[in-house]
């Protein structure tokens, strides 16, 4: 990726090119010594006068090509944080099972069995994103393809591609963002269950700990995500997929009635705190990752129940996590609005 134009100063001066390898312009200036992922070489290219073939048209390296990117690297690096969760939480209860203290296994003791149950509730709920998520994606990959090879059907076919693309820049960043904080979360929980001996290069959490801590700076750091976000979460394109689940599915079924409401009544907080945000341009940046955050919850909220109403084993999973995710959603919100009125009781003031 370079400047092609002259004299450009923005995004739209950007082109992608193909340099090839084997002739000599190019070096390697450094491999770069990292705080994880050790397995994946990262070094500095330094590019002398270097041949290249322009790469499909000028000018749209970053703002089309690149960003058309955007969608599948979210995802990866989605995946590759539920991937380290996964491991952290397996090393967790090998070692719970095997250390004992004070004459018990510390799987027993209750402040490492509701950190356990955590880190297993919160993988569950991240994997329910991340497979909607990358659903949602191959509609609109699908949709993209089958429009190129059928121009003809593009007409009837440009609605759907339509929604599926609003989504798909809803909920890429949304997993990207979710799965990749809570993953710091499940591995600095993971060398607390361990103890000092976490802290050793002698088990692998410490490894773990060090390489989920690029997920979320790469490929867009988590407050790049928010930013991201925000569009689908202010214009409403949450709600309409929240909407649609709810015209899609019964969750009356399997006694699962009592944990809809408690969705749904998160779902009419995170609406209300929109409204109440898009008063104001200034609160919306203030409180954008408090948006982002609800609005992860309540749409795992949904998800787990719809899993739920395919999967008995589900029904525990989306107790627990609602349960908590409200006290989180109702927090927020609270906040959000006090902050509001705080601000505007000054501006009275003023007045």
């Amino acid at each position: 990726m370079a400047r092609s134009e002259e004299g450009s100063s923005d995004a739209r001066g950007i082109s992608l090119f193909i340099y090839e390898r084997t002739t000599p312009e190019m070096k390697i200036r450094r491999i770069e010594h990292k705080l994880g992922i050790h397995g994946s070489p990262t070094c500095e290219l330094q590019f002398n006068n270097a041949p290249a073939e322009l790469l499909g048209k000028r000018r749209f390296g970053l703002i089309k090509y690149t960003m058309s990117l955007m969608n599948g690297a979210r995802l990866g690096v989605s995946a590759q944080a539920l991937g380290i969760s996964e491991a952290a939480y397996r090393e967790s209860i090998k070692y719970a099972n095997k250390r004992m203290q004070f004459k018990k296994h510390i799987k027993d003791l209750p402040a490492i069995s509701e950190m356990l149950n955590d880190m297993s509730v919160n993988i569950q709920a991240m994997r329910s994103l991340l497979y909607e998520t990358a659903r949602i994606v191959d509609l609109k990959e699908g949709l993209e393809e089958k429009i190129e090879n059928h121009p003809e059907a593009k007409a009837d076919l440009a609605h759907d591609l339509q929604k599926y693309t609003k989504l798909a820049s809803l909920l890429t960043p949304l997993a990207k963002l979710a799965t990749t904080e809570m993953g710091n979360k499940i591995c600095y929980d993971a060398i607390q269950i361990h103890g000092g001996v976490g802290y050793t290069t002698e088990f692998a959490v410490e490894r773990l700990y060090r390489d989920i801590r690029i997920t979320n700076i790469y490929e867009g750091t988590s407050q790049m995500q928010v930013v991201a976000a925000m569009g689908g979460i202010i214009s409403g394109v949450i709600f309409d997929k929240l909407n649609e689940y709810e015209n899609k599915f019964d969750f009356t079924k399997n006694q699962l009635a009592t944990l809809f409401e408690i969705a749904h009544s998160m779902k009419s907080s995170l609406e209300l705190a929109v409204a109440h945000v898009k008063s104001n341009s200034n609160f919306q940046d203030q409180h954008s990752r408090r948006l982002a955050d609800m609005s992860v919850d309540v749409l795992i909220s949904y998800l787990l129940i719809i899993d739920a109403i395919k999967s008995e084993s589900k029904k525990e999973v989306a107790k627990s996590f609602i349960s908590k995710a409200l006290h989180r959603v109702r927090s927020t919100f609270d906040f959000i609005i006090s902050q509001i009125n705080l601000f505007n009781s000054f501006n009275s003031l003023k007045v």
